[in-house]
């Protein structure tokens, strides 16, 4: 291999990865994810080495270390909540509860401002009043869901699942700030929505 080859090689194994170690905690697998995809962007458009390479680079780390663990069980997001009252609300401010099962929950105007809840299922759960600004709520499950009053401004809704199950009700967004609001989701069907 000449040296223009060289050059035009992703080396990801050595500055991704790193020795080979068990990664515990839930911020090092996630350093980890996100040093992978920052050394998948560098690499040269064309290169033909740069898809086994990144292979390579996550079966080094190992494939189970990659995922990021939410910062609470929905158990524990269970608990807080039923601390909480309307006069003081859950602070769930930039709080990781991704893909976590949270239907049926009376969330009481929770503090959900920053919070991700990429892939969580909300379906049949109240969020009338809650504060999601700048929420992550893309491929949330959203069948049934009451965000009626709530503040949505500047949240990401991409990819949302509101059909299907046992819950045919669609989310209720009446009276809901949705400026800003980036939102991909099939809405055919009739859907409650406060006019923008």
């Amino acid at each position: 291999m000449g040296t223009a080859d060289r050059h035009r090689t992703c080396f990801i194994s050595d500055r991704v990865a790193g020795p080979r170690r068990n990664l515990r905690k839930p911020e090092e697998r996630c350093e980890l994810k996100s040093r992978i995809f920052e050394a998948t962007t560098h690499c040269q458009a064309g290169t033909s080495y740069a898809l086994p390479a990144i292979v390579l680079a996550v079966l080094a780390a190992g494939v189970a270390t990659l995922s990021c663990a939410a910062d609470l069980t929905a158990d524990q997001v269970r608990q807080l909540l039923a601390t909480a009252d309307l006069d003081r609300p859950a602070d769930l401010t930039g709080k990781d509860l991704s893909d976590l099962d949270l239907s049926n929950i009376d969330f009481k105007r929770a503090n959900l401002s920053g919070a991700n809840l990429f892939a969580s299922r909300l379906v049949s759960s109240n969020l009338a009043g809650a504060k999601l600004a700048r929420a992550n709520l893309n491929g949330a499950w959203l069948m049934g869901t009451k965000f009626a009053g709530a503040d949505l401004s500047g949240s990401s809704m991409l990819s949302l699942v509101i059909l299907g199950g046992q819950v045919k009700d669609k989310p209720n967004f009446a009276g809901a700030n949705l400026s800003g609001v980036r939102m991909i989701a099939d809405l055919r069907a009739p859907i409650c929505m406060a006019p923008i």
